[in-house]
């Protein structure tokens, strides 16, 4: 999995959120708080692989990847998934490989959510 390869976020997934709950303040409100909380969850998948936790790491992992893909971080959804089958299938090398790409992926989902942010502030809510 490459970071070229896929989009960092997929802005149509937020929109369609706020859509179809008729609030485009929530999903706006939810990037934010999904913003403030990525670092975190990022390390903590990280602390539970370095530290050779299983049932820790999928657990992260899961958490990590379920909150990215409601937002549309389709590329750190792609590495969460990546990391998880290869913690699943007890493979060392390539949970360690795929948990390398997360500290970048989730920078660049971070970066493009607050571009999304920055625009969608300056858009009415009826076009978000």
């Amino acid at each position: 999995m490459t970071g070229s390869t896929i989009c960092a976020l997929d802005p149509g997934v937020l929109g369609r959120l706020g859509h179809d709950l008729d609030d485009a303040r929530f999903a706006h409100d939810l990037a934010v708080r999904y913003r403030s909380m990525l670092t975190g969850r990022v390390r903590r998948v990280e602390q539970a692989l370095r530290g050779d936790d299983h049932a820790e790491t999928i657990e992260a992992v899961l958490s990590l990847k379920a909150s990215s893909g409601t937002i549309g971080a389709c590329e750190l959804v792609a590495v969460a998934t990546e990391l998880e089958q290869a913690v699943r299938r007890l493979d060392l090398g390539s949970a360690i490989a795929s948990g390398l790409q997360l500290g970048p992926a989730a920078a660049r989902a971070d970066q493009a959510l607050a571009a999304y942010l920055a625009e969608s502030e300056t858009q009415p809510a009826s076009i978000r």
